[in-house]
């Protein structure tokens, strides 16, 4: 009694049934075959190291659990069997015949195999890639399914009827999509335009996986298409579906939301079964089915089902709706004045206009439903900030001086507070806190992480303008604006960042990209810097995402409140957090001392009390108890612009040698130039030069570098091409603290 029920449960859990082969295979070597003596086809088959007798009917841990072939690492499948005397061909790979052979590394499939049957490899978790034949015609649902090593199923170019794209397996007529390896290290996966239908287990374990985005052609999900994907955390079911299959979401714990359309006319039973934290929003007229679990099921209007879509996905529809419109010529306006409205440089100012209105309206919606209301912390004397912990935002840092700290903290029971939201990656994120006191003082809170949506990140389509002026007096008489794409950075570095999967948690990183500067002119490409860095450090390093801090145009405040950061993160984790600081933009010397100075967006390079000692820097930064600390500075600290064109206005008109600032305790710094040199840019790359080749060499290397051969590879580059490209010296140099001078060599980023 008690083995029938722990197997009932157990079935419960697992829930994917198997169709069950039969256990009399017939041993050949070391593999079971179900042999067609009229046919003379033998295959392979599922074999259980007991008998039919010895195993419960149905009880699915007994049948994968003694699998004779789960203990084997490598099989060899033969084209040809032979058996009595008889030679039999290998066509099939049957129902479950290798499921969860967890220890199942490679597996050669022979050219004689034409079929390859439901779950026939699924949960073979050492698994990493699999090639099909030509001669395969057949591969059932679930085949390759929660297999989670599993990178890539390559399929010969001359089969006839599945093919690849980069790894991820497809039937070609139809375009279904048939299997996404479990083993792919993507956070988000961009189903190709003309994919149709996805089928079932397609998605089945794909655990890292938190962003599907399906293409407006899908009519069609297959049940469990997107089972036990933990990690996934929204989707947007386009119009063109109209039905979802069996169990598609089951176990997708994360899955916080899903807009179903009004073409959807088919939901199967348990679609959503085992999504404690999902919402489904539904336009009102939709149809309601007997499974939708009623308590999480948000009916609303049509219009307002759009504020429900991820913002990129709104601000996308938002735009190209209007742009369209706006990029038509008048039935009134002269082809002149059409002409002069309507062209790349305009369009572009207009996208940047609706994307900024799509940004307030979509927050405007759903500030209705947002409530903050942080706790205050401990207050940081040497730094002057209070800690404040949200339970939705987190932790942030406000700046509050010394002497007004003791009232603040007094009276904060009775503060007004207000807030303004921005959006990044999709997600609301903190733009700005604001605090009143009872006696009218205020104090604010600016979260330099949240930046206004990157206009890079969204791609558009929108309809050409194509209008034949035949006749016109014009010398170009034809207007043809095509651009469908508009994406910033074009370097090489910043489209190609390898995703390494890497696991990096103890290492925290904080980014300074200093631009836009009040009193000085502007450092070019140092946010483009700042920005491609943070990628490489969550995509290639195996950096959290909430273990970087990106700090576009960071104020003297700034600078202090994340050195506080980091303080308290180092005492947190007990001496093992490992620390990265990035500075691109304005360096300073002092004309008297010649110590060297980081100028903030708000300081004046002639008053050096708005500037920030570099050796305070490395003061703060060596006094934390850290396992290592690295830094990386794209600055000069001459007084010379980044762009050359002439001084700061701190230097005069004369670059200055200055003096470096001394690393402290575990630390490493590798810095741009030395002396009176410059730190130039790579126009052509829009980046600073030392960003660029830092950038280049984690590409290449996909972060497994160490500090020795990263620094001699941007020293080489830099003083080689500084000369070649503008005629100048510039010379990149690391500097290790007297501590770890013998061991700094061998330390690698990740």
């Amino acid at each position: 009694m008690k083995a029938k029920l722990f197997t009932l449960i157990f079935t419960v859990l697992t829930g994917i049934g198997s169709v069950h082969a039969g256990t009399d295979g017939i041993r050949i070597g070391d593999v079971y075959y179900n042999l067609d003596s009229k046919n003379k086809t033998a295959e392979v088959t599922f074999q259980n190291f007991f008998t039919d007798e010895e195993v419960p009917e149905d009880d699915a841990l007994y049948r994968f659990a003694f699998n004779i072939y789960c203990y084997m690492e490598n099989i060899s499948i033969p084209s040809s069997v032979k058996y009595k005397g008889q030679e039999y061909q290998v066509k099939n790979i049957g129902y479950d015949a290798f499921r969860r052979c967890s220890n199942l590394t490679t597996i050669t499939i022979p050219n004689s195999v034409s079929s390859i049957q439901m779950y026939a490899f699924a949960e073979c978790n050492s698994l990493t890639s699999v090639t099909i034949s030509h001669n395969v015609t057949n591969i059932s649902y679930g085949a390759f399914g929660h297999c989670q090593d599993l990178t890539s199923i390559n399929v010969e170019s001359d089969n006839p009827k599945y093919c690849d794209i980069d790894g991820v397996l497809f039937e070609r007529r139809g375009m279904k999509l048939l299997n996404y390896p479990a083993g792919k290290v993507n956070k988000t996966y961009v189903i190709p335009d003309n994919v149709t239908y996805i089928h079932a287990c397609a998605f089945w374990g794909c655990n890292v996986l938190n962003s599907v985005i399906l293409p407006n052609s899908i009519t069609g999900l297959g049940e469990n298409a997107f089972r036990d994907c933990y990690e996934l955390t929204s989707m947007v079911i386009p119009n063109s579906v109209t039905s979802i299959g069996d169990r598609t979401f089951r176990g997708c714990f994360n899955l916080k939301s899903i807009v179903i359309p009004n073409s959807v006319t088919s939901i199967g039973k348990n679609a959503f079964e085992l999504c404690p934290n999902v919402t489904i929003y539904t336009a009102s007229n939709a149809r309601i089915y007997d499974d939708m679990p009623y308590d999480r099921l948000k009916r609303v209007s049509q219009t307002e089902l759009a504020f429900y879509y991820p913002f990129s996905i709104f601000a996308k529809e938002y735009i190209e709706k209007r742009v369209n419109e706006w990029q038509q010529k008048g039935e009134f306006e002269r082809t002149i004045d059409w002409q002069k409205r309507v062209n790349d440089q305009t369009r572009q100012q207009k996208i940047k206009e609706l994307l900024a209105e799509a940004e307030q309206n979509y927050i405007a919606f759903h500030l209705k439903s947002i409530t903050i209301n942080p706790t205050l912390g401990k207050y940081d004397a040497d730094n002057e900030v209070f800690a404040m912990t949200d339970e939705q935002y987190g932790t942030f840092y406000m700046a509050v001086p010394l002497a007004e700290a003791p009232n603040f903290k007094k009276n904060w029971d009775n503060k007004k507070l207000t807030f303004q939201l921005q959006i990044k990656d999709d997600q609301f994120k903190l733009a700005s806190i604001s605090i009143t006191l009872p006696d009218s003082k205020e104090y604010t809170y600016r979260n330099t992480d949240a930046v206004n949506y990157n206009l890079a990140e969204i791609e558009y389509n929108f309809a050409p303008i194509d209008l034949n002026l035949a006749g016109a007096n014009t010398p170009q008489s034809r207007q043809n604006i095509t651009t469908t794409k508009l994406k910033a950075g074009k370097s090489q570095v910043d489209t190609n960042i390898p995703e390494t999967g890497a696991s990096n948690p103890n290492t925290f990183v904080v980014i300074f990209a200093n631009e836009d500067y009040k009193n000085e002119t502007s450092v070019p490409f140092a946010k483009n810097d700042g920005a491609i860095f943070q990628k490489y450090c969550h995509k290639t390093l195996g950096i959290p995402i909430d273990n970087v801090h990106f700090v576009e145009n960071a104020s003297f405040n700034d600078i202090r409140i994340q050195l506080s950061w980091l303080n308290d993160i180092c005492n947190a984790f007990d001496g093992n957090a490992s620390l990265i600081v990035y500075y691109a933009g304005h360096g300073i010397p002092d004309e008297t001392s010649k110590s060297s100075y980081l100028l903030p967006v708000d300081g004046d390079g002639r008053y050096m009390a708005s500037a920030y000692k570099l050796d305070e820097l490395y003061q703060k930064l060596g006094a934390m108890n850290a396992k290592s600390v690295t830094v990386f500075m794209d600055a000069c600290f001459s007084g010379s612009k980044r762009d050359n064109e002439g001084m700061l206005a701190s230097a005069r008109g004369v670059a200055l040698k200055s003096i470096a600032g001394q690393p402290q305790g575990n630390m490493v710094v590798f810095s741009a130039a030395q002396g009176q040199e410059t730190a130039y840019p790579i126009v052509d790359e829009q980046h600073g030069m030392f960003t660029y080749y830092l950038l280049k060499k984690l590409q290449e290397t996909k972060g497994d570098v160490t500090l020795k051969a990263l620094g001699e590879y941007i020293t080489t580059n830099v003083r080689q091409q500084s000369v070649v490209k503008n005629g100048k010296s510039q010379t990149p140099c690391v500097m290790p603290a007297t501590a770890v001078a013998d061991t700094w060599q061998n330390w690698k980023l990740k």
